[in-house]
């Protein structure tokens, strides 16, 4: 009887294999734009390769490249009814310096929906890069 060919995707425990987030270098994120405020997922530091997490929006903007820097700085505003409900997707794409340099650079592609307040305004991003 031929011997059954080897499944990658089983642990050697016999488990079924299933990627944890840190397995496929992806982290999530939750941002109250209103005091900007970051909580990060568990594995953040490691997915970013930074030693200290950016707890705001400001310090996470400074780890992004000068020609990127704009990108995520005009696309949470201009909402709407919609925006609060269900919110406005975004998709962008930067590199990150986590120690300021671009020998350590990070790729990175940010993919979420942020939500306006009732008045309009900016109020929260969830996203995963």
């Amino acid at each position: 009887m031929p011997e059954p060919a080897h499944d990658p995707m089983a642990d050697k425990d016999g488990s079924d294999g299933l990627c944890s987030p840190s397995d496929i270098a992806e982290t999530a994120y939750t941002w109250d734009l209103t005091t900007d405020r970051i909580e990060w997922e568990g594995n953040a530091v490691a997915v970013l390769g930074v030693e200290d997490l950016a707890v705001t929006g400001v310090q996470l903007q400074s780890l992004i490249a000068p020609e990127h820097a704009h990108l995520r700085g005009g696309t949470f505003n201009g909402g709407s009814a919609r925006t609060r409900i269900s919110g406005t997707p975004y998709r962008l794409q930067y590199r990150l310096l986590p120690r300021g340099q671009r020998s350590a650079s990070v790729w990175i592609e940010d993919n979420g929906h942020w939500f306006t307040d009732r008045e309009g305004r900016p109020a929260c991003a969830r996203g995963v890069l």
